[in-house]
């Protein structure tokens, strides 16, 4: 490729890959822009795309571990992978329609949950459970106050680990943080302090207080924040031995996240009676049941900026995976679990049974229980996951085998997330800049590479740019190939005004097809050169109206004009009455030397159909002298910055003019030198006149009369 050429295409794939890199610093940064300051909502719309693609890889996950149930017309078909590690242990024991219509209506009175509870904690000598959770949250007594007793009796006599969950109210007002006073008054907004925050002092946060974590503040600074927990009995929470939070994120309408650690704020008087606020940070429910199944303590938990780590585990019986007694939670930013999810609600990947068949049945030592409603027939509320509608006791099911499993979704750190945005569009880019055919290449590879990635990775639980990906892709190929629409339009349009004076418009076609056999920069190529003059122009032009001369040279011009270009020859100039014309520039042609020979030949029958004419007339003759010579000379647009030419210069440019005015000396018509007459002799008839000095070739070179060509 021609140095300019090249130059070009550089330029071309500087500018893509300039668009490319401006493209990416656009997205990722309105990707990772903290909310608060995404004004445009770009930031939420991609991080909205990107979360719809995981809920997409989260049913392609399903479909190739057949963890998807399909509901027909005649029932269910179940369909799913063999249960794994923790599952084949837990078990969901769900207060379903059944189960509403064997115990009385719902809420079951409290007699049902004591019975349930003494039934586990009646097992002795290793049959019973590993742990029980309980998930209704016991608010208010009951109307028999027999049967509160009974429960929170059997609560305390439990032998075991059992627990349950509290749910912490958000903030009214949406991404509230409270960093400073200024912050509460702020959001209190003149209200009392106890509409919005809970008492410290008050029975039921007491109750929590033996669950609270000590965090650092800066951990603190990055976790969920809460207004108050949901009022809870004080009876029904002092005898669990794990407890804690049961919310879940919402990311633009799925539930996908579990807060490990929540902090809830209270007030509270001090001693002289002013109202002051504190905070206190809960772990998870099922964080706080993987500490006690573990049998790490409070002070083996740290926190790093992606991950929970729990060290001095004493008990492995329940975790797969564990090294060194050492678990290490993946978390995200705000130290939020991304749950795995198995399956989808149908599929009964999770063990179930119906509360009414608990008494009368038996388990496997060791397992884990969970107390839940689970029916659509009662008011409980689904929650929208990746893999469809579920009730919250499945999806905290779901959260445990994800740390017990050590079945972890790794989102890949931004900075990957980033070189691969930036490796995948280069590649898009730079098939652009190469042309239409790598374009559609690029375009395929736009769409089809970031989905194959951003699926097969998650089957192995890494979560790679996806849809983000996609989109910058196709935005990169828009706007590479509008740039390229351009540049090819500029460059159509400067080949067809440089050319189209000069060449063949078929040749005109050709660069506009094929750029690169252009050199408009400049360059030194072998041509054939043409320099032919009328003799006696100047004694002959006198002898001429203004009007009759125009006329005349026009004539002829264009007829010798029009043998050049026929032959596929490139017109240079006219200097007044003389034609300068070359062949094998800009396009290359093996047998320019020979056209340039028939060129010349029909040029002088031309000149006689020319002087019949104007004899017919009583117009005077004319007689022309041409010279051919072949060599390299520098052909490319030569002139100022306001105007330039396409032709060509050099020593053998001058040799060509020296030929055409021998030929006076000679008494000839047309001289050619040894270099064009050597490739074409074996098409010519020419005659050898002399040995003559030459510039060009710094000796002396053979110079021939071209009489016809052979055919």
């Amino acid at each position: 490729m021609p140095k300019a050429n090249n130059s070009k295409y550089l330029k071309k794939l500087s500018v893509i890959f300039g668009i490319t890199l401006a493209v990416n610093l656009l997205v990722s940064g309105f990707y990772y822009l903290p909310r608060e300051f995404d004004f445009a909502g770009l930031g939420g719309l991609l991080r909205s795309l990107e979360e719809t693609s995981v809920n997409w890889r989260f049913t392609s996950k399903l479909i190739v571990s057949g963890g998807i149930a399909l509901r027909g017309d005649k029932g269910s078909v179940i369909a799913y992978q063999e249960r794994n590690g923790i599952f084949k242990k837990l078990w969901m024991l769900t207060g379903d329609a059944d189960s509403i219509d064997y115990f009385g209506s719902y809420p079951f009175d409290n007699r049902v949950w004591a019975d349930m509870v003494s039934h586990f904690g009646n097992l002795s000598n290793g049959k019973g459970p590993a742990a029980l959770f309980l998930e209704p949250m016991w608010t208010k007594p009951s109307p028999n106050p027999e049967s509160d007793t009974a429960f929170f009796q059997a609560l305390a006599d439990y032998p075991g680990l059992i627990g349950g969950n509290v749910l912490l109210e958000s903030f009214s007002e949406k991404n509230v943080r409270i960093n400073k006073p200024s912050d509460i008054r702020k959001i209190l907004n003149g209200r009392p302090i106890n509409r919005l925050f809970a008492d410290y002092r008050a029975p039921e946060a007491l109750a929590l207080r033996k669950h609270e974590l000590s965090v650092p503040d800066w951990v603190k600074r990055n976790i969920p924040q809460y207004a108050r927990p949901l009022s809870m009995l004080q009876e029904s929470v002092e005898p669990m031995s794990f407890f804690g939070t049961a919310n879940m994120d919402q990311e633009f309408g799925t539930f996908r996240k579990m807060p490990m650690v929540s902090l809830c704020w209270y007030y509270y008087a001090d001693d002289e009676g002013t109202i002051r606020v504190t905070n206190a940070v809960y772990p998870s429910s099922v964080l706080s049941l993987v500490l006690r199944l573990s049998g790490a303590g409070g002070t083996d938990i740290s926190y790093e900026p992606d991950a929970i780590v729990i060290r001095n585990i004493t008990n492995t019986d329940y975790f797969v995976g564990l090294k060194n007694g050492v678990l290490r939670i993946p978390v995200d930013q705000h130290f939020r679990l991304a749950v795995n999810y198995k399956a989808n609600l149908d599929s009964d990947y999770i063990n179930k049974m119906s509360m009414r068949d608990v008494l009368q049945s038996s388990f496997q030592p060791g397992c884990i229980f969970l107390f839940g409603m689970h029916t659509t027939g009662s008011a409980l509320k689904q929650w929208q996951t990746p893999v469809g509608s579920m009730y919250g006791v499945e999806q905290v099911a779901y959260a445990i085998g994800t740390v017990l499993n050590h079945d972890f979704l790794i989102e890949v750190p931004a900075w990957v997330n980033i070189l691969f945005l930036l490796a995948l569009t280069l590649l898009v880019g730079y098939l652009v800049s190469r042309g239409t055919r790598f374009t559609i290449l690029g375009g395929v590879i736009a769409i089809i590479l970031p989905i194959v990635a951003g699926t097969t990775l998650f089957q192995f639980n890494i979560q790679i740019f996806m849809m983000v990906a996609l989109v910058t892709c196709v935005v990169v190929l828009i706007l590479g190939e509008i740039y390229m629409i351009l540049t090819e339009r500029r460059e159509r349009k400067f080949i067809e005004e440089t050319f189209s004076s000069y060449v063949n418009p078929d040749l005109v076609n050709i660069l506009i097809q094929n750029p690169g056999m252009m050199d408009l920069g400049g360059g030194q190529k072998e041509v054939t050169m043409l320099f032919s003059d009328i003799r006696g122009f100047t004694t002959i032009s006198e002898g001429m109206e203004p009007m009759q001369l125009v006329d005349f040279i026009n004539d002829y011009l264009t007829r010798m004009t029009d043998i050049v270009l026929a032959t596929g020859g490139t017109l240079d100039k006219y200097i007044g009455d003389a034609v300068v014309a070359f062949w094998g520039a800009p396009i290359p042609m093996k047998d320019h030397a020979v056209q340039a020979c028939r060129a010349s030949v029909q040029m002088l029958h031309a000149l006689a159909e020319f002087n019949r004419i104007r004899a017919e007339k009583g117009f005077q003759t004319v007689r022309i002298g041409i010279g051919l010579n072949t060599g390299p000379v520098t052909v490319g647009n030569i002139g100022s910055e306001k105007k330039k030419n396409y032709t060509a210069i050099g020593e053998h440019a001058t040799l060509t003019e020296d030929l055409q005015d021998a030929n006076k000396a000679y008494h000839t018509g047309i001289i050619l030198s040894e270099t064009t007459y050597e490739p074409a002799k074996d098409f010519i008839i020419a005659r050898e006149l002399d040995l003559i000095p030459s510039a060009a070739h710094d000796r002396l070179i053979r110079i021939y009369e071209l009489i016809d060509m052979k055919e």
